[in-house]
């Protein structure tokens, strides 16, 4: 237990800024899904793309800020093991982003055994607290899923971030780029 709370403590700068992004897009999201889903509701014929569109915004937005915020973790991780010849811990952003998500995990949890086992009004109550509150980046996947497999949307909005922040983190630790691996040429930065 002791190590767990050492482990938050050295790295409380990224859970702080997880939860911070995590609810300012999730705002993000009720704020762009809301109004898309009321311009389905008045013009039936767009079909349900805005609100799969809203989804790619803000879910891919979220993964990004984690992507970002994990790169830069592994980039003075790389520094520090290169330099310092510190032992590196290949799984530290996946530990971070999983215990700064468990809330959310647990909720979700939570949602799916009360959907799977037939509690309609538990399950309504997590759902709301998941598309309203904590989860709402991916509410837009939620509503654009038919009703009988909607809830397998909290499962996938969670996986999707959990492998950004790993991705960020993997990428730089291991001193490339996202841009790098796709064969964009950058300049050095020069002050």
């Amino acid at each position: 237990m002791n190590t767990l709370k050492e482990f938050f403590i050295t790295n409380s700068t990224q859970f702080r800024k997880f939860w911070v992004n995590q609810i300012a897009i999730s705002l993000l999201g009720v704020m762009i899904t809301l109004p898309m889903l009321t311009l389905e509701k008045n013009h039936p014929e767009i079909g349900a793309w805005p609100e799969l569109l809203a989804a790619l915004f803000c879910g891919g937005f979220f993964c990004f800020l984690i992507y970002d915020l994990m790169y830069a973790l592994g980039a003075k991780d790389y520094i520090r093991v290169t330099h310092q010849n510190a032992e590196p811990d290949k799984l530290k952003a996946f530990k971070i982003c999983v215990l700064a998500y468990l809330p959310t995990i647990i909720v979700t949890l939570c949602a799916v055994i009360f959907r799977v086992s037939g509690l309609g009004d538990a399950y309504g109550v997590t759902s709301i607290i998941m598309n309203m509150a904590i989860h709402a980046m991916y509410s837009g996947l939620f509503f654009y899923l038919p009703d009988s497999i909607n809830v397998i949307a909290f499962p996938i909005g969670i996986i999707a971030t959990l492998f950004f922040g790993w991705l960020g983190y993997y990428i730089s630790t291991h001193d490339k780029s996202l841009r790098g691996i796709f064969g964009i040429k950058t300049k050095p930065y020069r002050e």
